[in-house]
């Protein structure tokens, strides 16, 4: 029988840096377009208009950013800074992908915990015996290397 080897710390911050690198490059062209779009049609920076449309922008970034997280995680429990780091997002008890449900409780609600307490929830990984995170803890996942 084959032992579950958990992911440590490092190899899940570099998932999360080139996962952010992925969103930065996605908020960079949605950015872009939309300052191009704002400049054809002659708005400057301290306009009303202006400001609705850099609000939509920012809205556009975070609704795609919660749905790269949680269909990703959801569905193969791999973003893409995951399957480049070699881990993945399993329920612990079915060693299975988490689903969206659990997704969404690990992504939005558990990494707002870890993060709300000066970041522990993040670190309590460096002592735990399977390297779960708090919001791992929240929606039954651990991180194992694949």
């Amino acid at each position: 029988m084959a032992t579950t080897e958990y992911a440590g710390f490092w190899r899940r911050l570099l998932a999360s840096f080139i996962d952010g690198i992925i969103l930065s490059v996605f908020g960079f062209f949605v950015g872009l377009i939309f300052g191009f779009i704002i400049a054809m049609m002659g708005f400057n920076s301290i306009s009303s208009v202006y400001m609705s449309l850099m609000a939509v922008v920012n809205i556009i970034f975070y609704t795609f950013s919660i749905y790269y997280y949680i269909y990703y995680i959801g569905k193969s429990g791999q973003t893409f800074g995951k399957k480049i780091m070699g881990i993945k997002v399993v329920s612990k008890d079915s060693n299975q992908p988490i689903g969206y449900v659990g997704a969404f409780l690990r992504e939005i609600v558990g990494k707002f915990l870890s993060a709300f307490v000066l970041l522990i929830g993040f670190l309590w990984m460096l002592w735990d015996t399977k390297k779960q995170t708090w919001h791992d803890k929240i929606s039954n996942s651990i991180v194992i290397k694949v």
